[in-house]
């Protein structure tokens, strides 16, 4: 499961991602995502510690596809997307 609540400017910010949720994940440089700056994942045990990494961030949010996300200020830090399964 994943928890979000609304943010006082209408953002959804994630409290909780269930790793066992997530199909598939990316993690890179800020940018682009097709996969020139970092990379896309299925494995269990990568989504899982990228998950607990991007939410030690405190800056994750969910956009109105139902992708998870961290976007770091400017080019420095990681870019992390979550991809979840459809029920």
């Amino acid at each position: 499961m994943t928890d979000f609540i609304k943010t006082d400017d209408g953002d959804m910010k994630v409290t909780r991602i269930d790793p066992t949720k997530v199909v598939q994940a990316y993690s890179g440089r800020p940018g682009c995502q097709c996969g020139c700056r970092g990379k896309y994942t299925k494995n269990p045990t990568s989504i899982k510690r990228m998950v607990n990494n991007a939410m030690k961030t405190d800056s994750v949010y969910i956009d109105r596809n139902g992708i998870a996300y961290v976007m770091p200020d400017g080019d420095r830090g990681t870019q992390y997307a979550f991809y979840f399964k459809e029920d």
